[in-house]
């Protein structure tokens, strides 16, 4: 169905069944064809048919937050986390979401990078909410996307999630190679680097190659002296792995940090998605 018939469909349904939609809870006036869109899975028409409504209430903060929650939804479920992220920042308030609608939102910040918004909300939160199980967790997960080790329990109560209370354990316990160190292992001995990382795999592969190539370099050397062509290529070749070999060292020594950061974020995303994806579960 091409994007003019869906609007057009739209826009007839709408006049034909006199729906007016002109407060909060009027909205749900269109419950029935909105479920209908959902059951059938009319993706882009629900997106027309949401966008639509937008367009009718543009002085109805209420109403708009709720749509676009649910537009934010859809496209998070069509992939679209660029859509999404714009859709969540278009919600002005929270405070009048239901519960369910609140977790909804503070979900898709988390998995759309939109940690400022949802710190910013929180604080608007009355006290039973802010005091809840899912609120608690979700302070803490805020604080551990910014990897910084905190106490067990905040102003926001005790980590009630067993997945968040790991993550909180990883990050306390989060690898501190040092460049440096790593690098002047190489230096000394090739593959030391990476054994300190704990990749002994390519610390001994880095060791053998580059003790092959020192040992053809120094056999050159005896043989036929600095000058030979086959000293200066073997003496090129082993310069070339020594030297990758502590740089690769030290490069390895950074990303090491920065990849078990980035999968203890990826595991509270992970943590987050059901919640938009099976809101009901």
């Amino acid at each position: 169905m091409s994007r003019k018939c869906i609007i057009i469909s739209i826009l007839f349904f709408i006049c034909v069944s006199g729906i007016n939609v002109s407060a909060q809870n009027r909205i749900f006036d269109n419950h029935l064809f909105y479920q209908h869109l959902l059951n059938e899975n009319l993706t882009s028409e629900r997106e027309y048919f949401m966008r639509l409504l937008i367009g009718l209430h543009p002085d109805e903060p209420k109403v708009l937050d709720t749509l676009w929650l649910n537009l934010a939804q859809l496209y998070y479920a069509k992939n679209d986390v660029g859509q999404a992220s714009m859709a969540v920042s278009q919600i002005s308030d929270s405070v009048h979401f239901s519960f369910s609608q609140k977790k909804l939102f503070y979900s898709l910040c988390m998995v759309t990078d939109q940690i400022p918004l949802a710190s910013e909300h929180i604080f608007r939160e009355d006290r039973e909410t802010i005091f809840s199980p899912f609120i608690g967790d979700l302070g803490i997960s805020i604080v551990l996307l910014k990897h910084t080790p905190v106490k067990r329990e905040t102003k926001h109560g005790e980590i009630n999630s067993a997945l968040i209370a790991v993550q909180y354990e990883k990050l306390i316990n989060t690898p501190h190679p040092s460049p440096v160190l790593t690098g002047l292992c190489s230096t000394i001995l090739p593959g030391s680097g990476k054994w300190y990382l704990g990749y002994r795999k390519q610390a001994l592969s880095a060791f053998a190659t580059d003790i092959l190539l020192g040992a053809q370099c120094a056999e050159s050397y005896y043989r036929g002296g600095w000058k030979t062509p086959r000293f200066i290529i073997s003496a090129s070749f082993f310069t070339v792995f020594y030297t990758g070999n502590i740089l690769g060292s030290i490069l390895a020594a950074r990303k090491k940090r920065k990849d078990y950061l980035l999968q203890i974020d990826h595991e509270i995303y992970n943590y987050y998605r059901p919640f938009i994806l099976h809101p009901g579960s």
